[in-house]
């Protein structure tokens, strides 16, 4: 029997809706929070910490009555104390790696304005780099990072793209076992011809107001580009006349907003497999801006034409924007291209 371990919640969230997909097809028994839902974000906060702490005792428990096959989801929310105890005792382990996070404990790989992977072979973090979603211990992650490479012939890892596959082939890990399982996004497959279409905005922010992910880049870019209009899908403070923010997520209006701009910005600068927020915007037939890095998936499935390609400079993004949005005829075969692209690839198996 395979048992899968794992402290997200199926279907809340990115991870989440991964996981989901994986439960559907899991051939053994998956340990994970129940989905509950609530009005309050009081008692929504205590459900979520009351599952992992649940996961956490049940994971704890689980070498003294089971040593076989483990898959390990999202190993930050287990903790890395309790995932090297795990990787010790069991016999064969399928490790799903989500992101680069995977070699940062930050979470998001960003360093003073840049995508970071100096933790790659070594791990020598930064003296601002603090752990992230959970607090842990440099040591305690040190100490994970060795239990990785001394269970490595038992391990199997799991990664989502190509370019996941070359950067664990790059890291600290010698020669590792890697499969590479796509994510199907079936959510993501949806219809867009009830939404308003009323030109708004020139650009839009699509993605969680942190700095990785290019919050304070689009903040920062629309103060320069003043005849310009942005808006954000979240409050922000001390905005200039130029911008808007509306709280907002997928279930209540974030389409609309995207659908009413012309650009939508997402310019995460981190290495993530594969930006949901991107395939997203795709699906809407509205052309999205990246900043490609390496080991992302810019880098291997998005082909060239499907995206605005920034370059992360200020200076050089303006010029490239406006450019843009003067040319609405390349807009429109930009999210043209993206949309058949990204149709394809949510209903490839």
């Amino acid at each position: 029997m395979k048992i899968l371990l794992t402290a997200i919640t199926p279907g809340i969230g990115g991870a989440g809706d991964y996981l989901a997909e994986i439960k559907n097809t899991y051939d053994g028994l998956v340990i994970s929070p129940i989905k509950l839902f609530t009005k309050n974000n009081f008692f929504q906060k205590i459900i979520s910490q009351l599952g992992v702490f649940l996961i956490k005792m049940i994971g704890f428990s689980l070498p003294f009555f089971y040593k076989g096959h483990l898959t390990i989801y999202h190993h930050q929310t287990i903790g890395y104390s309790l995932t090297k105890r795990l990787l010790a005792s069991m016999n064969k382990v399928d490790f799903y790696i989500l992101d680069a996070s995977f070699f940062c404990m930050k979470s998001y790989n960003f360093l003073n304005d840049k995508a970071c992977l100096n933790c790659l072979k070594t791990f020598n973090p930064d003296i601002s780099c603090k752990s992230f979603p959970k607090f842990a211990l440099t040591s305690s992650i040190l100490s994970f990072r060795k239990q990785l490479h001394n269970s490595i012939d038992k391990i199997l890892f799991i990664v989502q793209t190509e370019s996941h596959k070359l950067l664990l082939n790059d890291s600290f890990l010698k020669k590792p076992i890697v499969e590479v399982r796509k994510m199907t996004h079936p959510k993501l497959n949806f219809e867009v011809s009830n939404l308003k279409k009323d030109t708004k905005y020139d650009f839009a922010f699509h993605g969680n107001n942190l700095e990785a992910k290019g919050s304070k880049y689009v903040f920062n870019l629309s103060k320069k580009m003043k005849n310009q209009t942005f808006i954000f899908p979240f409050r922000l403070n001390n905005l200039p006349k130029n911008c808007f923010c509306e709280q907002k997520n997928w279930d209540n209006g974030l389409a609309d907003i995207l659908t009413n701009s012309k650009v939508i910005l997402c310019p995460s600068l981190w290495s993530a497999p594969v930006e949901s927020s991107i395939l997203k915007t795709m699906l809407l037939n509205k052309p999205v801006a990246i900043v490609k890095s390496d080991y992302s998936a810019s880098n291997d499935i998005y082909p060239e034409n499907t995206f605005i390609h920034l370059s992360g400079d200020m200076g050089s993004d303006i010029d490239i924007l406006k450019r843009h949005l003067n040319s609405p005829k390349k807009l429109k075969e930009i999210s043209g291209n993206a949309y058949l692209w990204a149709k394809k690839y949510t209903d490839e198996e």
